[in-house]
């Protein structure tokens, strides 16, 4: 169900199929930024960055939009955290 309303709950397009697709793409960034370097601190550096962006997106989903969201609960029901699969 996709809202119109500002402040609310969007849960169309990729939001139907993970509830953060932000950091699948961040993720997939990182990982190709990673092979196309193939430079060992970078992989590093990109594996912090994409470590901290997972203990964000955790944080936002256990604390900060069940709060923002009265509707999140029934939405974490219906939607995968990461997986879309």
């Amino acid at each position: 169900m996709k809202n119109s309303k500002d402040g609310s709950l969007y849960t169309g397009g990729t939001y139907k199929i993970c509830r953060h697709p932000g950091f699948l793409w961040f993720s997939f960034f990182n990982v190709s930024a990673s092979l196309f370097f193939w430079y060992t601190p970078i992989t590093l550096i990109l594996v912090g960055y994409t470590l901290c962006n997972l203990a964000l997106v955790t944080l936002e989903d256990r604390v900060l939009f069940p709060k923002m969201f009265p509707q999140y609960g029934e939405y974490k029901k219906t939607t995968p955290f990461l997986n879309p699969c």
